[in-house]
This record gives C-alpha cells, sequence and structure tokens, in this order.
C-alpha cells in the first residue's frame, strides 16, 4: 500500500509544473501543487477499505479486519515448556481484571447440525493427531465451564465413548433424577422353576431307651455310653446337641409299665448351664444324663424318650 502511495505521489509530482513563475527551483526540490497533495489523500481514504484482508496483509488491533476466502495458518515446531509462557503456537490472554473482566478469546461460525460427521465445520475443533489429549479446562474454582444449547431437552454433547469417566456425578438417568428412581413396587412376577433340593438340616434327634439301657427305637447314630444302674443314663448323640432344647419323658414298655416320677435331663459339659459328667469320654457336648425316678423321687431305672430338638 505504501509503495503505491508512493508511485502516485512520485507521478503526480512528476506531471505537475507548477504555478507560472515556480517552475525554477532550488536544488532538487520539486513544487507539490495543493491539488496533489489532495488527490493523494483521496487515493488512501479511498484504497484504504480495498485493501484489508488480502491475502499477506497485516492484522489492524481494535477494529474489524477484512473477510478472507481462505484460512490463515500459524505454523509452530517446539516442545512443550513448564514455564508460565511458552509451549503454544498462539496465546491469547486478557489481562484486564474485576467483575467486568473481558475474555481470551471467542470462535464464532454458522455451521450446519452435524459438525464435522456431517459435512459442516464446527466453531472450535482441538484434533490432537498423536496419542495425547485434545484439550484441558482448568479453574481456579468451579464450575469449570457451561453448554448451553438451545432448548433444556437437548443434549449438552456428545460422545462415542463407553468406558467409565471418574468423579462423574450423574443426577440424572434417562431423563429422570435419582430420587424419581424409587418408584412404586410393581406387580410380581411368574413364579420360576422349582430349585434343587438343599442339603438336609439338622433335624431333631430321638431315641426310646428301656430301662436296661437298650436303645429300641432311634433317629440315628445315638449310643447309651454308660449307666449309673439307679436310674442314670448317659447319652451319646453321635454329635453336638450344644444349644439344643432337650426333651424327655417317661415312657411304657413290656415290663415296665407302673406309675413312676418325672425324668430329668441335661447336656454334658460342665459350666453354668450344663452338667459335668463323671465317665471317660462322656463330658462334652455329643453327651446329654438322664435321670429317672420312682413315685418317691428316688433315682429308679425306667424307660423313657430323649429328644434333641432341631437347632437354630
Amino acid at each position: 500500500m505504501r509503495e503505491q502511495v508512493q508511485e502516485v505521489f512520485t507521478r503526480l509530482a512528476d506531471e505537475d509544473p507548477g504555478p507560472p513563475g515556480r517552475r525554477q527551483t532550488m536544488g532538487r526540490r520539486r513544487w507539490v501543487s495543493p491539488q496533489l497533495v489532495l488527490a493523494t489523500l483521496c487515493l488512501v481514504v479511498l484504497a484504504a477499505p480495498l485493501a484489508v484482508g488480502a491475502t499477506g496483509d497485516t492484522l489492524r488491533e481494535a477494529v474489524r479486519n477484512g473477510t478472507t476466502a481462505k484460512e490463515t495458518e500459524i505454523i509452530g515446531k517446539f516442545n512443550a515448556s513448564t514455564g508460565a509462557k511458552g509451549g503454544y503456537v498462539t496465546r491469547q490472554s486478557n489481562t484486564q481484571t474485576g467483575a467486568n473482566a473481558g475474555g481470551g478469546a471467542i470462535y464464532g461460525c454458522r455451521g450446519a447440525a452435524g459438525g464435522t460427521a456431517g459435512g459442516s465445520a464446527p466453531c472450535l475443533r482441538a484434533s490432537n493427531l498423536a496419542d495425547g489429549l485434545a484439550f484441558e479446562f482448568a479453574s481456579k474454582s468451579g464450575p469449570a465451564g457451561v453448554f448451553g444449547v438451545g432448548s433444556a431437552s437437548e443434549p449438552p454433547f456428545a460422545t462415542n465413548g463407553g468406558g467409565l469417566v471418574t468423579n462423574l456425578n450423574a443426577d440424572k438417568v434417562d431423563g429422570k433424577d435419582a430420587a424419581d428412581l424409587t418408584g412404586a413396587p410393581g406387580p410380581a412376577g411368574p413364579a420360576g422353576a422349582q430349585g434343587p433340593t438343599g442339603p438336609a438340616g439338622p433335624g431333631a434327634k430321638w431315641a426310646l431307651v428301656k430301662g436296661d439301657g437298650t436303645i429300641l427305637k432311634q433317629s440315628g447314630g445315638i449310643s447309651i455310653a454308660s449307666t449309673t444302674g439307679a436310674g442314670g443314663y448317659y447319652v451319646n448323640f453321635g454329635s453336638s446337641v450344644a444349644d439344643r432344647p432337650l426333651i424327655v419323658s417317661g415312657a411304657y414298655v413290656s415290663g415296665d409299665t407302673g406309675a413312676r416320677g418325672t425324668p430329668i435331663a441335661e447336656i454334658c459339659g460342665g459350666g453354668v448351664d450344663l452338667i459335668p459328667c463323671g465317665p471317660a469320654g462322656t463330658n462334652n457336648l455329643n453327651h446329654a444324663f438322664v435321670r429317672t425316678f420312682n413315685t418317691a423321687g428316688t433315682g429308679t431305672d425306667h424307660a423313657f424318650y430323649i429328644t434333641a430338638a432341631a437347632g437354630s
């Protein structure tokens, strides 16, 4: 632009002889007429808007530059920096502070829906051609950013990633708040197929014992470990009967049908709620002691039923 103005100025000066009587100049100075100055100023004013935005033109501060027809590329090649500055090809920063401080950059466009995939470029695209991050948002306080859309029903962004986002607190699922997800229970569904039979539980263990210590009937695994001969019997259940209620009652069997007193029973093992049992191998939770009586309350051999009820 400067070269064009200088060329016009020189040409007009050479063609203008000046007013009569002033053609002679001292040394090499030329006469410049008022018409020449006015023409030059008009050229500058009229040509300046046409020159703005031309390819290779200088960007002007604080005004709108011309509209370009091609991309403006700013290319750099250097390493990242750990310092306060450096590491980026361009840097836009607004140093104004306060409640009304301006921003650092704004990008506007008029692209159609669909973005790059739909053939319309977005207003801003960050593309890392290697394996690193494409963008970072950093702020001293939250929120660090806002996604504004035309309608509150539209999604704020889309992604093709299905991985877990660390620290993302999703308050809504399919448009529902977390509180809305606990609705009234629905109707009961159809009954499922019956499952396999589970293992047998402990069940009750019982035995019918004659006065001489012979076991007439039982649930299985029970034996008489020892007798005292005066209505005392040490019953071995074959496994622990701890915490099981013991139930004992008199029994009528052949040759033992007379009246008798109420029998009693307790689990062996000693302690606060157990009885210490004397015969070898009986003072443990597998055994119980039973005592039968006559009507006078004296220990006497009589038949009885003993049951260790099912435990918890």
